[in-house]
């Protein structure tokens, strides 16, 4: 009979968190390199830290938002830049935009995982 492995959990603490609104966080699996799949867990929040309980060990990506207008959406302009503040594991450059998964690529192993994400704010237009 095989060993059952133990899956850790996966706490992430939020930099750059300027006004009260809840922060939306989704963990997805990064070996597709693709945010359009569904995230494996969602973890909501009022405060500066994010929780994902039983995470089994592998390969993984989160992407943060905070809900500024309470629709539990992120909002993006027409083009796809964000209107609200955003930030990936790992925190790549968002020069060119949004970044692939496996740029915010991650190992989790079987403890628990330790992961700080900066937010980033949108771009005021003049």
């Amino acid at each position: 009979m095989g060993r059952q492995s133990y899956a850790g959990d996966v706490l992430v603490t939020v930099e750059g968190i300027q006004a009260t609104a809840t922060l939306y966080g989704a963990l997805v699996n990064s070996t597709s390199g693709d945010w359009a799949q569904p995230a494996l867990q969602v973890s909501r929040n009022e405060g500066e830290t994010l929780h994902f309980a039983d995470v089994p060990a592998g390969e993984y990506a989160i992407q943060v938002f905070q809900d500024l207008n309470g629709n539990a959406e992120l909002d993006q302009s027409r083009r796809g830049v964000p209107l609200e503040p955003v930030g990936f594991s790992g925190n790549p450059s968002l020069f060119n935009g949004k970044p692939s998964a496996d740029k915010a690529r991650f190992e989790h192993g079987s403890a628990d995982t330790q992961v700080s994400i900066r937010l980033r704010q949108p771009k005021k237009r003049n």
